[in-house]
C-alpha cells in the first residue's frame, strides 16, 4: 500500500536541539533528497537528539557527533543490531520507511525525524540494558579437546557466559567463537589423565569437551561455577537474527522457558504430508511444547500464515507477530485468555475474528500498517483495552460507539484517511485520554465536551475549525493545517 500523498514538509514539527538552526536545517535538507536527519536516543531513555546527515554519512561520523563509541538500531522495540563504522544510518532509516509504504522522498525525509515511530524503529547511542543479556562469569586460556578420537589438545580461549561455554579458535578472543555449547541440562565432572591432572569434562546436549588447567585451584573454580550453570535453565532466550528456520534441539531441554525471542529469522511451518516418513523436530509447529512461555516474539520471519500452534501456549501474556505477511487471524486465538499485549503491525490483515472478544485481559493491541478500512468492531468488546494503535491503514472514520471501550487511554489513528468529524460519543470516555489523528483528511475538530482529553495531535490535516474543552488538555499539536 503506497502512502504517497500531497504533503508539505514542515520542520516546525521537529524537536530540534539548541545546537541546530531550524530554518538552516530545513533549507539544507530540501536542497537534496539524499539529505535528512536521524534521531539518536540515549539508552533506556526517551531523550533524543536530531542529527543531520545524508545517505552516504557513515555511522562513525554520527558516533563522533553524539560522543558515543557504539550505535545500535532497534527494530519493533525488541531486536537490536550494532552498526559498523561504514554503515550509513540514514540509508537504513529510509529503507525501513520504504518498507512501510512511503515512496515520496520529501515525506520520507520528514517521517524520519519524527519520534512516533519509536515503538517500531530507533537509533540508540549504545546498547540498552536487556535482562536477557547474561554476564560473563569466567574467562581463561586452557588446553582444550573435544571427545572425538580425531581431536587433539590445543590452547584455546574459553568464556563461561550465562548458561553457555564459548570456545575460540586460538588462545586469544579474536573474532567470533568457533564453538558455543549450551550447558543447561548437561553435566560437569572432574577428570584426570596421566598428562592432564586438572581437567574438567563438560557434557552438553551437543557434544562433550575437556578443559585442562594448570592448577587445582583453577580447576576447582571452573568446576564449581560450571556445575551451577548446568543445574539451572535460563528463563529467557534471545535467538533473534540467528538465520534460524527451525528451533534448536537443545532449546526443548528447557521446560521452564518464559520468554523467547525468535524475531528476524526464517522460521518454517511443517506442512502435513503422510508421504514423508521422517520429519525432524524444531518446526514452528513444535513451539506449543514450551508450555510455560509468557512472552513470544516471531516478528519479521516472513510468515505467510498465523502459526496456529502458538494458540496452544495458553500461558502467553505477550505475543509479537509484527512485520510478517499474515492475512488471517485464526479463531483459535481465543485460547490465549491470559494475553495482555498483541502486536500485529506491518502485516496484510484486513479483519479480526469475532473470537478475539474472549481475550478480556488484552490491554494493548497494535494493528498499525495493515489493510483495515475501519476500526474493527470486535475491539469495542475488549473490556480491558487501554492502548489501540491502528495507524497507517485506510480507516475513513471513527466509529460512533468507540465510547464502549471505557478503559481506553491511547487511541492512535494517524496516517489514515479520516475525513469525518470526531463522533459525539468520544468525549464520554471517563479517563485521561491521548488522541493521535495526525496525517488524516479532517476539516473540523470539535472536542468541547471532552473533559478528560489530555494529549491531542491533529497536525497535517485540513482542519479549519478547532474546538477544545478548556479544562485538562496539557498538550496539543495542530500544525500544518
Amino acid at each position: 500500500m503506497s502512502r504517497s500523498r500531497n504533503f508539505s514538509l514542515n520542520f516546525y514539527d521537529l524537536a530540534v536541539d539548541d545546537s541546530h538552526d531550524e530554518e538552516e536545517l530545513k533549507r539544507w535538507i530540501k536542497e537534496d533528497p539524499s539529505r535528512g536527519a536521524i534521531r539518536v536516543y540515549q539508552p533506556g531513555s526517551t531523550y533524543s537528539e536530531l542529527t543531520q546527515c545524508d545517505t552516504e554519512t557513515h555511522a562513525e561520523v554520527i558516533m563522533s557527533k553524539c560522543v558515543t563509541s557504539n550505535l545500535y538500531v532497534y527494530y519493533a522495540g525488541h531486536s537490536s543490531e550494532p552498526l559498523g563504522y561504514d554503515d550509513c544510518p540514514l540509508k537504513i532509516q529510509n529503507k525501513f520507511l520504504k518498507s512501510l509504504g512511503y515512496d515520496d522522498p520529501e515525506r520520507i525525509q520528514f517521517e524520519g525525524t519524527r519520534d512516533d515511530l519509536l515503538y517500531m524503529f530507533k537509533f540508540v547511542a549504545g546498547r540498552e540494558e536487556n535482562k536477557a543479556d547474561e554476564r560473563v562469569q569466567l574467562t581463561c586460556t586452557v588446553k582444550f579437546k573435544e571427545s572425538s578420537p580425531f581431536s587433539f589438545w590445543s590452547k584455546r580461549f574459553c568464556v563461561l557466559c550465562g548458561c553457555q561455554l564459548h570456545v575460540f579458535s586460538s588462545s586469544t578472543p579474536k573474532g567470533k567463537p568457533s564453538l558455543t555449547l549450551d550447558l543447561a541440562g548437561g553435566n560437569v565432572i572432574e577428570y584426570e589423565t596421566k598428562k592432564h591432572l586438572y581437567c574438567v569434562q563438560i557434557m552438553s546436549s551437543k557434544k562433550t569437551v575437556f578443559l585442562s588447567f594448570d592448577s587445582r585451584y583453577d580447576q576447582s573454580v571452573w568446576l564449581k561455577r560450571a556445575a551451577k550453570v548446568v543445574t539451572k535453565h535460563p528463563l529467557e532466550a534471545d535467538l533473534s537474527r540467528c538465520s534460524l528456520n527451525r528451533l534448536p534441539k537443545y532449546l526443548f531441554l528447557n521446560k521452564n522457558l518464559a520468554a523467547l525471542n525468535l524475531s528476524h529469522n526464517f522460521m518454517l511451518e511443517l506442512v502435513e504430508d503422510s508421504s514423508v516418513a521422517y520429519q525432524p523436530e524444531g518446526w514452528i509447529n513444535d513451539i506449543y511444547r514450551f508450555s510455560n512461555l509468557k512472552i513470544l516474539s516471531l516478528s519479521d520471519n516472513n510468515l505467510v500464515h498465523f502459526p496456529v500452534s502458538v494458540c496452544n501456549i495458553v500461558t502467553l501474556s505477550e505475543l509479537d507477530l509484527s512485520c510478517n505477511k499474515i492475512r488471517v487471524i485464526p479463531q483459535d486465538i481465543q485460547k490465549l485468555k491470559k494475553l495482555t499485549t498483541l502486536l500485529l503491525h506491518s502485516n496484510l490483515i484486513s479483519t479480526l475474528p469475532y473470537h478475539l472478544n474472549n481475550l478480556q485481559r488484552l490491554t494493548t493491541l497494535v494493528i498499525a500498517f495493515n489493510r483495515f478500512k475501519s476500526v474493527p468492531h470486535i475491539v469495542k468488546e475488549l473490556e480491558s483495552l487501554r492502548i489501540l494503535i491502528a495507524a497507517g491503514n485506510s480507516i475513513v472514520s471513527i466509529p460512533e460507539d468507540i465510547n464502549r471501550i471505557q478503559t481506553l487511554q491511547i487511541l492512535d489513528l494517524r496516517m489514515n484517511h479520516i475525513s469525518t468529524n470526531i463522533p459525539s460519543t468520544l468525549p464520554e470516555l471517563l479517563i485521561f485520554f491521548t488522541l493521535n489523528l495526525r496525517g488524516n483528511e479532517m476539516t473540523e475538530f470539535d472536542m468541547r465536551r471532552a473533559k478528560n482529553l489530555h494529549v491531542v495531535n491533529c497536525s497535517d490535516n485540513l482542519i479549519k475549525t478547532l474546538s477544545l474543552h478548556k479544562g485538562r488538555v496539557s498538550m496539543i499539536n495542530a500544525r500544518n493545517n
